[in-house]
């Protein structure tokens, strides 16, 4: 299709411009586009102005003047830049500066330590560098799901400890989903906030120090605050993880439901997702 010359950081210049590619360069007839929907995507700023053009309209008695055969989606790599600034602005934690004016934390749990820790130059802005970023979340994941396999059969060798042990697949899909259930869920989180580390699969950490003081700081919690931080960051990145291994098997279903999930997640932690 051919760029047009309205203004598509506006409602009505994006009016125009659905106007221009459906009646204009398809040659479609009012009467037929509105037999369908179609689905019109953009990053989140032109579809929050295509939803606020069928807002005004909806009571408007034309059929296609009302626009309500547009359906507006967010495009999947755009959904996936802002999952990624959601991540790291939910788990960079305080950083403080240097003397030489460089960005400090000292919190284990969060990205800016190991954003500082790997000698990255991620930074937890709005629209983050995508692919540094995509690297920080993705490579912390990778080394902390292999130290939960570690934990979990007890070596610091998994390689002698695979060979020795020779699981089959059923065995380690099984030892897998126990290692979500204990490390990448929200419940489990929760467990480590209050102390209910029944499954005693991590060793004991420092205490944890609040950066807030006086009036304003939260209750000290019960259990292990850096280790519920850290199962909340982890469950996180596996979802984005699992958002683009979905779209690049071409699985749209399974993206949606990935989304999905995150949001019923990042809406029902309460407590558990204190920001450090």
């Amino acid at each position: 299709m051919a760029a047009s010359e309205h203004n598509e950081g506006s409602t009505e210049g994006n009016r125009k411009v659905i106007d221009n590619l459906m009646l204009n360069q398809l040659g479609l007839r009012q009467e037929d586009v509105n037999t369908a929907l179609t689905i019109v995507t953009g990053d989140q700023s032109t579809i929050e102005k295509i939803r606020t053009l069928k807002r005004f309209l909806d009571d408007c008695p034309h059929g296609y003047h009302q626009y309500g055969w547009v359906l507006p989606l967010i495009q999947l790599w755009h959904m996936g830049w802002s999952d990624l600034e959601r991540i790291l602005d939910t788990h960079w934690g305080s950083t403080s500066h240097t003397e030489k004016g460089e960005m400090h934390s000292e919190d284990a749990s969060t990205f800016g330590f190991i954003n500082e820790l790997f000698g990255r130059k991620v930074k937890s802005v709005k629209h983050p560098d995508y692919y540094p970023a995509q690297a920080l979340v993705f490579d912390t994941l990778c080394a902390e799901v292999l130290k939960c396999w570690r934990e979990y059969y007890h070596t610091d060798n998994l390689e002698t400890c695979m060979a020795c042990r020779q699981p089959t697949l059923h065995e380690l899909l099984q030892d897998a989903q126990k290692i979500v259930n204990s490390y990448l869920s929200t419940t489990s989180a929760e467990c480590a906030l209050h102390g209910d580390l029944t499954e005693n699969l991590f060793s004991t950490g420092s205490q944890w120090t609040s950066p807030f003081q006086g009036s304003t700081a939260p209750a000290q919690p019960k259990g292990d605050q850096v280790l519920a931080n850290t199962i909340l960051r982890m469950r996180d990145s596996m979802l984005h993880h699992e958002f683009q291994s979905a779209i690049a098997d071409g699985d749209i279903g399974r993206a949606m439901n990935v989304m999905g999930n995150n949001l019923k997640d990042n809406t029902t932690n309460h407590e558990v997702a204190i920001e450090v």
